[in-house]
């Protein structure tokens, strides 16, 4: 049991809306066209120059939970020197993500599990990097202590995630999409995601429960970034 009732309320409340199939809806939405492929890359652009922004051009990065892997397979395109895995929750989510890898797949590894139980030694990783995936984790605070923990000495962290109240970054694109994708589902979806995701003062209080060191938040228009510097 949580001690800090605070805390305990913020992730009840976000638990209610979790979803766990998101992912696999994304992909029918990638498979529609090159312009809403184009824009679901540039939603990962961020997170991908905060990693490269580190002066960091070799060692090894995880990639935990990024929709298709994007963040890594973006960076693998601007480095080969970095060993990269990507760490997906289901074998189906690996497969779709390794059918949109393309040539990056023979720079990428590929793991399975879930986020609260990261199946890799203490410091094993330089860079740990996750965009858009925070909302969707279970227990967020077995995920952080599990970053933590794989994070090397001197490591970097970089969370990238939609934020609860910029409503209207959810909404508006979701209605077009829903109208020219075709399908009530993605708007259901997309209510679902919103619900579930936090507010950066949120992800402050979860930061100071767990006492991380050297964490730090910076809000964005219609998100929030986690760092580890």
């Amino acid at each position: 049991m949580l001690s800090d009732p605070v805390v305990e309320k913020i992730l009840r409340e976000r638990r209610k809306y979790r979803i766990v199939d998101v992912f696999l809806e994304l992909e029918k939405i990638y498979e529609t066209g090159e312009l809403l492929r184009k824009r679901l890359r540039n939603r990962f652009r961020r997170a991908i120059f905060e990693v490269l922004d580190t002066g960091r051009r070799k060692g090894r990065i995880l990639d935990l939970g990024t929709t298709f892997g994007m963040c890594g397979m973006g960076i693998a395109k601007q480095s080969h020197d970095f060993e990269i895995t990507s760490f997906q929750e289901s074998k189906k989510y690996v497969e779709i993500s390794r059918k949109f890898a393309g040539e990056d797949l023979v720079r990428m590894n590929w793991k399975i599990g879930k986020p609260e139980e990261l199946p890799f030694e203490d410091e094993s990783f330089d860079i740990i990097v996750s965009a858009f995936d925070l909302h969707t984790w279970d227990n967020p605070l077995k995920v952080l202590r599990e970053i933590d923990r794989v994070l090397r000495k001197k490591g970097k962290v970089v969370i990238l995630d939609v934020r609860r109240d910029r409503w209207w970054f959810f909404y508006l694109p979701s209605l077009f999409y829903t109208c020219f994708v075709g399908g009530l589902w993605l708007f259901k979806r997309t209510k679902f995601a919103f619900k579930s995701s936090y507010k950066p003062n949120e992800i402050g209080k979860l930061l100071d429960f767990l006492k991380l060191e050297g964490w730090e938040i910076e809000e964005g228009s219609y998100y929030f970034l986690v760092r580890k510097q």
